[in-house]
């Protein structure tokens, strides 16, 4: 798949029957969709995945798979579909050894090029022009897309992904609020003074602590959304790295912006820096592996993070230039800001390929090292060389 995002190309009636047959028959067999462009489908190249399968369905010849794909794993196939001739079928199949089917609804014709559980469920019995079960036409394959471009799937039929650490951060924060909400925000809080007194770990922990049921609700329904799509495309130690490592950034530069340029302290709480660290990750993985997405699948993920950022700027930045007695607490943007910078950085350095889970290779250990250092670093300058006010 390219570098950039490539238009999807006009595809005849033949070819854009048998996508969608292909993909109904994917759906029935408990596959979702995980990624894709509902507008220009289906003229647009998909994944679909189920348990520890998934599959790109693409029409075929198409600039969207120009880049590599990761078609040696066991788990990865690429179904295509089109009018090619055989010599350029065979020419893409040289050029892209691994898992490839192809299918040309023309002549009724299918091409298959390694070993994948798909090819052995009998998906190419399944389907044909003659043997098509109508029964699957009630599966609305445009509006499934949709649905999974708004909404993540977290589920399969064989296999249901459970986001652990997304739940477990949840949990955490409801409960720290209704157990002891007062007793949180006054030894949980990233206050400046505290923290230069030794409380160190309220960089941390402010981040479970919420100042009123609004703040609690609307933050939770962003880290579900946010969290579940990190965890499910890089699994849960990485979703932890990020969402702490986004935390730990959106407090320092919160204390260095409330300090040098507003000269006030603040007690600030919480999960917003790690909030918008996942929306860097989402960010940050898709430019980072820009050739093992689908095309049309990094333009829409970065149209989703583009549009919660406008909203923000738009509705919450003036917010934090409020004075403090207009009735509503100053939203805290500068550990928005930070958590978002650090989380993209993150990103940019240890992500692995989506749905891809492996253990660091040694240079994404050096670059997490020093990353690590970095904010150790710049954690050591905010809280001992800036003029806080001690206790």
């Amino acid at each position: 798949m390219p570098d950039s995002p490539v238009p999807a190309l006009a595809v005849s009636p033949p070819v854009a029957q048998a996508l969608a047959r292909i993909q109904q028959v994917l759906l029935s067999q408990g596959y979702q969709y995980l990624y894709g462009d509902d507008a220009a489908w289906p003229a647009s190249a998909v994944m679909m995945a189920k348990a520890d399968s998934a599959v790109v369905v693409s029409p075929f010849p198409s600039q969207q798979l120009s880049g590599s794909l990761p078609l040696d794993k066991p788990g990865f196939a690429l179904l295509l579909v089109g009018a090619g001739s055989t010599n350029e079928i065979e020419g893409f199949a040289r050029s892209h050894p691994g898992n490839i089917a192809f299918f040309n609804p023309q002549l009724g014709r299918w091409f298959v090029q390694g070993h994948h559980g798909l090819f052995e469920q009998r998906l190419l019995t399944l389907y044909s022009s003659q043997g098509f079960d109508p029964g699957l036409n009630r599966y609305d394959c445009r509006a499934l897309l949709r649905e999974a471009r708004e909404n993540p799937p977290v589920a399969t039929k064989e296999h249901v992904f459970k986001p652990a650490v997304t739940i477990a951060l949840i949990g955490v924060c409801v409960a720290i609020y209704f157990l002891g909400q007062a007793s949180a925000v006054r030894d949980l809080a990233c206050y400046g003074p505290a923290i230069k007194a030794g409380e160190y770990w309220r960089l941390i922990t402010c981040a479970f602590v919420h100042g009123g049921e609004i703040h609690l609700f609307f933050n939770m329904m962003a880290l579900w959304y946010f969290g579940r799509q990190v965890e499910l495309l890089q699994g849960w130690w990485r979703m932890l790295v990020f969402f702490l490592a986004s935390v730990l950034a959106g407090s320092i530069v919160s204390l260095f912006v409330h300090e040098t340029i507003f000269h006030s302290v603040e007690n600030s709480v919480g999960a917003s820096g790690g909030l918008f660290g996942l929306a860097g990750v989402i960010a940050g993985m898709v430019i980072r592996h820009r050739h093992v997405l689908p095309a049309g699948v990094g333009k829409a993920m970065l149209r989703s993070i583009a549009a919660f950022l406008v909203y923000n700027l738009v509705f919450l930045v003036p917010m934090f230039f409020q004075k403090a007695n207009v009735g509503m607490p100053r939203i805290d943007v500068a550990a928005h800001a930070g958590g978002l910078i650090g989380g993209f950085l993150w990103a940019l350095a240890i992500s692995c390929p989506p749905l891809r889970f492996g253990p660091l290779s040694m240079v994404e250990k050096v670059l997490a090292i020093v990353l690590t250092a970095v904010l150790v670093a710049a954690a050591a300058v905010v809280i001992y060389y800036l003029p806080i006010a001690r206790i």
